[in-house]
């Protein structure tokens, strides 16, 4: 749901991404090809109300270069709004690793689920996140 709409038909949007990010090795490096991220995502929100909106989303990002690694994942979410102010909102997300990476020594190592900058999962190959709160803007 943080995505902003590519495209909206009535009480629908949806969108798709695409990104390359390249990182090459320097004097710091502990690898020494370039490292590549291909990620792609897709998106659909629905305004079920006009203060109840659903959405899911689903992210693949592949690894190549020093290591193979392939991320999969799947968000739910749904937010709903008390006043201009203030909103409920609910979020779920479930990520699966696979493949290889590289650890901060440089070693290869089994790849592992990491969801956002909630860390990475404790030597799993896939990790839940759920987050229920209340937001007021001022």
């Amino acid at each position: 749901m943080p995505h902003r709409p590519c495209y909206s038909v009535g009480a629908l949007s949806f969108g798709l991404a695409y990104s390359n990010t390249q990182y090459g090795n320097d004097a710091y490096s502990t690898f020494h090809q370039t490292a590549k991220f291909n990620s792609g995502s897709a998106f659909l929100n629905y305004q079920i109300t006009p203060a109840l909106r659903a959405g899911a989303g689903y992210n693949y990002t592949s690894l190549t270069g020093p290591s193979s690694a392939h991320y999969n994942q799947v968000n739910l979410g749904g937010d709903y709004s008390l006043s201009k102010r203030t909103d409920l909102y609910a979020l779920a997300g479930y990520q699966k690793a696979s493949g290889r990476t590289l650890d901060a020594k440089g070693s290869s190592t089994v790849a592992q689920a990491s969801i956002g900058d909630f860390g990475v999962s404790s030597g799993v190959d896939n990790q839940a996140l759920v987050v229920v709160g209340i937001r007021h803007k001022f």
